[in-house]
C-alpha cells in the first residue's frame, strides 16, 4: 500500500521542475520540496517513532507539506493545529494529543513555547527556518503511539459536533482516496494553478499528489486575490464565503478579465445564493460548494451553486459514499474516506457509528435525484 510519502516522491520524479508551492516571493519546485522533506525526516527520525503524533503548529504553505510528508517517512502520525489557536487551548490540544514533536516556524515559535512549558511531558520541538530545521527542545520520554483499527494513520483530526469533541484518526489509503475522488469531481489535473484562500491541508495536498502548482492564499487581501488570478493565471480558486461576495465588488474590467480560471470553489461555510449569483455575474463562473467533515472527510461537491438551487443544497456524493437520512432527519453517511472510530472514546464510537454509518451533527433531506439538503442540525 502506498503512502502519502510514496505518491509524493512519484511525483517529485515525474515533475521535478514544476513549481509544488508558491507562498509570496518564495517559489519551491517539486525537487526542492523533496529535498526538504528528506532532510527533514532526518532531523525528526530521533524523536518520532512508529504510530507517534507529529503536530505541525505552520501555516498551510510549503514548509507545512515539508513537514507533513517528513513526518510519514518516519511512520508518525500529522496532527495539524490551527495557527491562531489561543494559546490556553493550544495547550489543552497539546495535552491530548501527546506528539512526539511539534513543528513550528518563527511566527509559531513563542506559542509554542507558551503552550509547551506546562505540558507534563512537553514534545521535542523543531523549528523551520529558511529550509533548514533546529531541535530546540527534546522529549525526555517516549510518546505514546497512535493505537487504531484503522492502520498504518496518516492524519489525526479534531472532530466537533453538537455536545462532543473527539479526535479520529484517518489513514493513508483513505485519505489518498478522497483526495483523488476530490480531484476528479472538480476536474483538476496536472498542469493547473490552484489558489488556496481557506487554509485547508486537503487542498495543498491534493495539489501536491497530482503535479499542480499550490499558491498559498489564507491570508492574502481579496484585492491582491484578485491580482494573483490574473497575474499567475490561476486555473482553480479555492475559498470561503464571504470571499466571492468581496471579489464580486471590487472594480475591475469584468467577468472576460480571468480567462484562466476554470474552477471556483467554496469549502468549510455555506455560500449563499445572492453571493454565488454576484460572482456569475461578474466572472462568469458557477461556484462549487464542497461539503465533508474531519470524520468522513469530502462527502459531496455541489456544482450547481445560483438561482434555483434548494436552500441548503450539498449536491450528489462523491462515486463510493453513501449518504442516507435516518430517525429524526439525520444524515448518516458510509464513505471509504471516513475514520471508522472516535479515538479513546468507546461510547462515542458507539453512539455514532453504526453499522458501517457516521451520524453526523446534521439534519437534512434526501431528493428522488439522489442530491440532498441540509436543514438544520442537532442540538
Amino acid at each position: 500500500m502506498k503512502t502519502l510519502g510514496d505518491v509524493f516522491d512519484d511525483q517529485c520524479r515525474r515533475t521535478p521542475d514544476v513549481p509544488a508551492v508558491v507562498s509570496g516571493a518564495t517559489r519551491l519546485t517539486f525537487a526542492d520540496l523533496h529535498r526538504w522533506s528528506a532532510q527533514l525526516s532526518l532531523t525528526m527520525a530521533p524523536h518520532v517513532s512508529s504510530g507517534q503524533r507529529v503536530a505541525l503548529l505552520l501555516p498551510v504553505e510549503a514548509a507545512f507539506a515539508a513537514a507533513a510528508v517528513a513526518a510519514t517517512r518516519v511512520a508518525g502520525v500529522v496532527a495539524p493545529l490551527d495557527t491562531a489557536t489561543p494559546v490556553p487551548e493550544l495547550t489543552a490540544q497539546l495535552a491530548e494529543l501527546d506528539p512526539a514533536a511539534l513543528v513550528t516556524d518563527a511566527d509559531g515559535v513563542a506559542s509554542a513555547i507558551a503552550a509547551t512549558s506546562d505540558l507534563s511531558q512537553p514534545p521535542a520541538l523543531v523549528l523551520l527556518h529558511a529550509g533548514e530545521a533546529d531541535v530546540i527542545e527534546r522529549r525526555a520520554t517516549p510518546a505514546r503511539a497512535l493505537s487504531s483499527d484503522d492502520s498504518p494513520p496518516l492524519l489525526q483530526l479534531v472532530a466537533h459536533s453538537a455536545g462532543h469533541r473527539g479526535h479520529v484518526a484517518r489513514s493513508h489509503a483513505r485519505v489518498l482516496a478522497e483526495w483523488k475522488a476530490l480531484r476528479d469531481a472538480l476536474d483538476i489535473e496536472a498542469g493547473d494553478r490552484i489558489l488556496g484562500c481557506s487554509g485547508l491541508h486537503a487542498t495543498l495536498f491534493a495539489a501536491l499528489c497530482a503535479g499542480v502548482t499550490f499558491y498559498a492564499g489564507q491570508i492574502l487581501p481579496p484585492r491582491e486575490v484578485l491580482a494573483l488570478l490574473e497575474r499567475e493565471d490561476i486555473t482553480v480558486l479555492e475559498g470561503v464565503s464571504p470571499l466571492f461576495a468581496t471579489l464580486a465588488d471590487l472594480p475591475g474590467r469584468g467577468k472576460n478579465d480571468r480567462r484562466s480560471l476554470r474552477v471556483v470553489v467554496s469549502s468549510r461555510a455555506p455560500v449563499s445564493e445572492a453571493e454565488a449569483s454576484a460572482f456569475h455575474r461578474r466572472f462568469g463562473l458557477s461556484l462549487r460548494q464542497v461539503y465533508g467533515s474531519a470524520v468522513t472527510g469530502t462527502i459531496s461537491v455541489n456544482d450547481e451553486l445560483g438561482a434555483g438551487t434548494p436552500p441548503g443544497s450539498i449536491g450528489r456524493p462523491l462515486r463510493g459514499v453513501r449518504v442516507k437520512v435516518v430517525a429524526g432527519g439525520a444524515i448518516a453517511v458510509a464513505s471509504p474516506f471516513s475514520a471508522t472510530e472516535f479515538l479513546d472514546d468507546p461510547a462515542a464510537t458507539s453512539a455514532r457509528f453504526r453499522d458501517g454509518f457516521y451520524l453526523s451533527g446534521d439534519v437534512g433531506a434526501k431528493a428522488s435525484d439522489g442530491t440532498i439538503a441540509i436543514t438544520g442540525w442537532r442540538s
